[in-house]
């Protein structure tokens, strides 16, 4: 195991099995061949397990994958594939459409407030639309950022049930129980989360996770 740059390179026999794992997920994904043709893992104590990342190493060169320390050695092969498969889910229209929903309609007053101060600028002036940001930028705004939070958790949660048709609803409901299992700090802390920081917070925890299946 070598460390560099905060993250720990794996090169063992379970980071080998991920990898090829990952490689035959991404094969048909719409994806740069630096990030399909992936050859190192790297497991990082600050990377969430929700979301690995791949990380840059420059032009020409592979990626290296990001993944939660949490993680390391305490999930079994099947579960990798589910994980795999679920985090790099390939949508169709239909389904993206419908995932993001969610989030369009709570960015909708926004979007309008947004049309009308330049539709009042182009037809009445500057003045007239400066004076409508003003009176109605704020409320506008508050109501957006309120709305934003359970957005987003919305479009994730679908995103769950979306990879639960297409991997089975049982599979990946035992991944998230298993992952939860493993009281990960992260999960842990998300749990105690209440009233309005709750609300506000865009991901969902993984008790909300594992109740939408």
């Amino acid at each position: 195991m070598k460390r560099t740059e905060g993250v720990q390179i794996g090169n063992g026999e379970e980071e080998k099995r991920i990898l090829d794992l990952l490689r035959e997920v991404l094969r048909h994904r719409r994806m740069a061949k630096r990030i399909r043709n992936v050859e190192t893992l790297a497991w990082s104590d600050t990377q969430s397990w929700e979301s690995p990342r791949f990380k840059w190493q420059g032009l020409r060169k592979p990626s290296v994958l990001v993944l939660s320390a949490g993680l390391q050695g305490r999930l079994e092969i099947g579960d990798w594939k589910t994980y795999l498969n679920w985090r790099y889910l390939q949508l169709n229209t239909r389904q993206t459409v419908h995932i993001a929903q969610p989030s369009i309609q709570a960015l909708l007053p926004a979007l309008l407030f947004i049309a009308a101060a330049t539709s009042l600028d182009f037809n009445i002036g500057q003045y007239a639309s400066e004076l409508f940001a003003s009176i109605f930028g704020p409320p506008v705004l508050l109501l957006t950022v309120y709305r934003v939070g359970p957005a987003m958790r919305k479009l994730f949660l679908r995103v769950d049930s979306v990879a639960a048709e297409s991997l089975g609803a049982m599979i990946l409901l035992s991944l998230f129980k298993k992952i939860d299992s493993l009281s990960l700090p992260e999960n842990e802390n998300a749990k105690k989360r209440h009233g309005l920081a709750a609300r506000l917070w865009p991901e969902p925890n993984i008790t909300e996770r594992i109740a939408n299946l």
